[in-house]
């Protein structure tokens, strides 16, 4: 029992450690700091049960290919924007301001490495649209601007 708790612990610490991105809009850029869900025990949770999710941050759920996927807004207590981004990068849709408490599934549509969850209407303020890019290691397309 007590090694469960460990191992929890040890994919909890690494699913969650603080980590930075950029997008890159028609516009310019802007970064978020972001917690890393790459892990099913942390992609289930996400942001659930959390009272607030401050400007220019969010969760990056990472997977381990490509893969149609879905989320919903159970226990999520305010609006999130949701960025279903592909393998290179690239922001494939925009769901912008999820219902809060809404069970309606929310769809990538199309196959995707990665959804980068913030805040709602912060897609819209930083103009961020299908086709902008997200740069992070996991992507494999890392500028020095987000060293």
């Amino acid at each position: 029992m007590v090694a469960a708790f460990l191992l929890i612990g040890l994919v909890q610490s690494r699913a969650c450690s603080p980590d930075q991105l950029e997008i890159q809009t028609q516009t310019g850029s802007i970064q978020f700091t972001v917690e890393i869900a790459d892990h099913f025990l942390s992609r289930a949770r996400g942001l659930m049960n959390r009272s607030v999710l401050p400007p220019k941050t969010g969760m990056l759920f990472l997977y381990d290919s490509e893969t149609p996927v879905s989320f919903w807004m159970k226990n999520v207590p305010f609006p999130l924007d949701m960025l279903f981004i592909d393998r290179s990068g690239r922001v494939v849709r925009v769901h912008e301001n999820a219902k809060p408490g809404d069970l309606t599934p929310i769809n990538s549509e199309l196959p995707v490495l990665g959804v980068l969850e913030i805040p709602g209407g912060a897609s819209r303020r930083a103009q961020i649209n299908p086709g902008d890019i997200v740069r992070h290691p996991a992507f494999h397309n890392l500028t020095t601007s987000c060293d």
